[in-house]
Protein backbone atom coordinates (compact mmCIF):
# COMPACT_ATOMS: atom_id res chain seq x y z
CA UNK A 1 0.00 0.00 0.00
CA UNK A 2 2.96 2.36 0.27
CA UNK A 3 2.58 4.96 -2.44
CA UNK A 4 5.83 6.69 -1.62
CA UNK A 5 8.31 6.92 1.22
CA UNK A 6 9.83 10.36 1.57
CA UNK A 7 12.81 9.19 3.60
CA UNK A 8 14.22 5.93 4.90
CA UNK A 9 12.19 5.81 8.13
CA UNK A 10 8.72 4.28 8.18
CA UNK A 11 7.42 7.22 10.19
CA UNK A 12 8.12 9.45 7.21
CA UNK A 13 5.94 7.54 4.75
CA UNK A 14 2.82 8.67 2.97
CA UNK A 15 0.53 5.74 2.22
CA UNK A 16 -2.25 5.20 -0.27
CA UNK A 17 -4.96 3.35 1.64
CA UNK A 18 -7.06 1.15 -0.63
CA UNK A 19 -9.92 -1.23 0.14
CA UNK A 20 -7.53 -3.96 1.33
CA UNK A 21 -6.92 -1.81 4.41
CA UNK A 22 -10.58 -1.22 5.29
CA UNK A 23 -11.03 -1.81 9.02
CA UNK A 24 -7.36 -2.35 9.75
CA UNK A 25 -5.86 -0.30 12.53
CA UNK A 26 -9.22 0.19 14.23
CA UNK A 27 -9.60 -3.05 16.18
CA UNK A 28 -6.10 -4.46 16.29
CA UNK A 29 -3.20 -2.21 17.32
CA UNK A 30 -0.45 -1.87 14.71
CA UNK A 31 -2.54 -3.54 11.99
CA UNK A 32 -2.93 -0.37 9.92
CA UNK A 33 -0.32 1.49 7.90
CA UNK A 34 2.48 3.02 9.98
CA UNK A 35 2.87 6.46 8.49
CA UNK A 36 2.47 10.21 8.91
CA UNK A 37 -0.10 10.68 6.14
CA UNK A 38 -2.74 8.60 4.37
CA UNK A 39 -4.44 9.24 1.03
CA UNK A 40 -7.63 7.49 -0.11
CA UNK A 41 -10.45 7.60 -2.66
CA UNK A 42 -12.94 5.42 -0.77
CA UNK A 43 -13.97 4.72 2.80
CA UNK A 44 -12.74 6.66 5.80
CA UNK A 45 -9.37 7.39 7.34
CA UNK A 46 -8.81 7.37 11.09
CA UNK A 47 -5.93 8.78 13.10
CA UNK A 48 -5.16 9.60 16.72
CA UNK A 49 -3.22 12.50 18.18
CA UNK A 50 -2.22 14.16 21.41
CA UNK A 51 -0.97 17.69 20.57
CA UNK A 52 0.04 17.13 16.93
CA UNK A 53 -2.42 18.85 14.58
CA UNK A 54 -4.26 16.55 12.20
CA UNK A 55 -4.80 18.01 8.75
CA UNK A 56 -7.77 16.96 6.64
CA UNK A 57 -7.35 17.59 2.91
CA UNK A 58 -10.15 16.94 0.42
CA UNK A 59 -10.68 17.37 -3.30
CA UNK A 60 -14.50 17.33 -3.56
CA UNK A 61 -14.25 17.24 -7.37
CA UNK A 62 -11.94 14.25 -7.75
CA UNK A 63 -13.12 12.78 -4.41
CA UNK A 64 -9.57 12.22 -3.19
CA UNK A 65 -8.82 12.92 0.47
CA UNK A 66 -5.93 12.74 2.90
CA UNK A 67 -5.32 12.75 6.64
CA UNK A 68 -1.97 14.14 7.81
CA UNK A 69 -0.47 13.79 11.29
CA UNK A 70 1.49 17.04 11.48
CA UNK A 71 3.88 16.48 14.37
CA UNK A 72 7.06 18.50 14.82
CA UNK A 73 9.37 16.19 12.90
CA UNK A 74 6.91 15.51 10.08
CA UNK A 75 6.22 19.25 9.80
CA UNK A 76 9.96 19.94 9.53
CA UNK A 77 9.98 17.38 6.69
CA UNK A 78 7.07 19.32 5.12
CA UNK A 79 4.65 16.40 5.22
CA UNK A 80 1.58 18.52 4.42
CA UNK A 81 3.17 20.05 1.32
CA UNK A 82 4.43 16.65 0.15
CA UNK A 83 1.00 15.09 0.65
CA UNK A 84 -0.61 17.75 -1.53
CA UNK A 85 2.15 17.19 -4.09
CA UNK A 86 1.32 13.49 -4.29
CA UNK A 87 -2.38 14.27 -4.63
CA UNK A 88 -1.55 16.58 -7.54
CA UNK A 89 0.92 14.28 -9.29
CA UNK A 90 -0.59 10.85 -8.68
CA UNK A 91 -4.30 11.73 -8.67
CA UNK A 92 -4.33 14.78 -10.98
CA UNK A 93 -5.88 16.92 -8.26
CA UNK A 94 -6.19 20.64 -8.94
CA UNK A 95 -4.89 22.27 -5.73
CA UNK A 96 -7.38 25.14 -6.17
CA UNK A 97 -10.17 22.60 -5.59
CA UNK A 98 -8.76 21.47 -2.26
CA UNK A 99 -10.58 22.18 0.98
CA UNK A 100 -8.46 21.85 4.13
CA UNK A 101 -9.22 21.66 7.82
CA UNK A 102 -6.47 21.90 10.43
CA UNK A 103 -7.78 20.27 13.58
CA UNK A 104 -7.06 20.77 17.27
CA UNK A 105 -3.39 20.91 18.15
CA UNK A 106 -0.93 22.56 20.47
CA UNK A 107 -0.60 26.28 19.82
CA UNK A 108 2.52 28.40 19.76
CA UNK A 109 2.19 29.91 23.24
CA UNK A 110 1.93 26.40 24.73
CA UNK A 111 4.66 24.80 22.64
CA UNK A 112 7.94 26.15 23.98
CA UNK A 113 11.11 24.16 23.30
CA UNK A 114 14.61 24.71 24.67
CA UNK A 115 15.97 24.90 21.14
CA UNK A 116 14.58 24.50 17.63
CA UNK A 117 17.38 23.99 15.11
CA UNK A 118 15.34 24.45 11.88
CA UNK A 119 14.77 28.12 12.75
CA UNK A 120 18.44 28.88 13.39
CA UNK A 121 19.89 29.34 9.87
CA UNK A 122 19.70 32.82 8.37
CA UNK A 123 16.78 33.02 5.97
CA UNK A 124 15.03 29.96 7.41
CA UNK A 125 11.31 29.93 6.49
CA UNK A 126 10.68 28.94 10.11
CA UNK A 127 11.78 32.33 11.44
CA UNK A 128 8.29 33.81 10.92
CA UNK A 129 6.80 30.94 12.94
CA UNK A 130 8.93 31.00 16.08
CA UNK A 131 9.33 33.51 18.89
CA UNK A 132 11.55 33.66 21.94
CA UNK A 133 9.63 32.96 25.16
CA UNK A 134 11.95 31.44 27.79
CA UNK A 135 12.90 29.10 24.99
CA UNK A 136 11.56 28.90 21.45
CA UNK A 137 7.79 28.96 20.95
CA UNK A 138 7.01 27.05 17.75
CA UNK A 139 3.89 27.59 15.60
CA UNK A 140 3.23 24.18 14.00
CA UNK A 141 -0.24 25.18 12.84
CA UNK A 142 0.94 28.40 11.20
CA UNK A 143 3.84 26.69 9.46
CA UNK A 144 1.62 23.92 8.08
CA UNK A 145 -0.81 26.53 6.78
CA UNK A 146 2.17 28.24 5.11
CA UNK A 147 3.21 24.90 3.51
CA UNK A 148 -0.30 24.25 2.22
CA UNK A 149 -0.52 27.67 0.60
CA UNK A 150 2.94 27.12 -0.92
CA UNK A 151 1.63 23.85 -2.38
CA UNK A 152 -1.16 25.72 -4.18
CA UNK A 153 -4.07 25.55 -1.72
CA UNK A 154 -6.15 28.74 -1.69
CA UNK A 155 -5.77 30.45 1.73
CA UNK A 156 -9.51 31.07 1.97
CA UNK A 157 -10.12 27.32 1.66
CA UNK A 158 -8.11 26.49 4.79
CA UNK A 159 -10.09 26.36 8.03
CA UNK A 160 -8.17 26.20 11.31
CA UNK A 161 -9.77 24.93 14.54
CA UNK A 162 -9.28 27.45 17.33
CA UNK A 163 -8.29 24.81 19.89
CA UNK A 164 -5.08 24.56 21.92
CA UNK A 165 -4.87 20.95 23.07
CA UNK A 166 -2.56 21.91 25.93
CA UNK A 167 -5.10 24.23 27.56
CA UNK A 168 -8.38 22.62 26.40
CA UNK A 169 -8.89 19.52 28.53
CA UNK A 170 -11.54 18.16 26.14
CA UNK A 171 -8.59 17.08 24.00
CA UNK A 172 -5.56 14.90 24.63
CA UNK A 173 -2.21 16.56 25.22
CA UNK A 174 1.07 14.72 25.60
CA UNK A 175 2.76 17.85 26.94
CA UNK A 176 -0.05 18.54 29.42
CA UNK A 177 0.16 14.97 30.72
CA UNK A 178 3.87 15.47 31.35
CA UNK A 179 3.25 18.80 33.09
CA UNK A 180 0.35 17.62 35.28
CA UNK A 181 1.05 13.85 35.60
CA UNK A 182 -2.44 13.09 34.26
CA UNK A 183 -2.94 9.85 32.37
CA UNK A 184 -1.91 9.76 28.72
CA UNK A 185 -4.68 9.34 26.16
CA UNK A 186 -5.40 10.33 22.57
CA UNK A 187 -8.28 11.91 20.70
CA UNK A 188 -9.20 10.59 17.27
CA UNK A 189 -10.23 11.90 13.89
CA UNK A 190 -12.31 10.02 11.30
CA UNK A 191 -12.45 11.55 7.84
CA UNK A 192 -13.82 10.47 4.51
CA UNK A 193 -16.04 11.20 1.53
CA UNK A 194 -19.61 9.89 1.64
CA UNK A 195 -20.26 7.62 -1.38
CA UNK A 196 -22.40 9.02 -4.15
CA UNK A 197 -25.96 7.60 -4.19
Amino acid sequence: VAMVSMQAGREEAIHYVGSSFFGKGMCQPDSGPYCEAMIAKDGFLFGVAGDCPQILICDPVGRVFALVHAGRESTVREISRKTVGIMINAFKVNPRNLVVGIGPGIRQDSYVLQTFAPAAPAGSPWQRFVKLAEGVAVDLVGYNRHLLVAAGVSPERIDVADVDTFTDTRFASHRRSKATSESEWRHGCAFGVVPRP
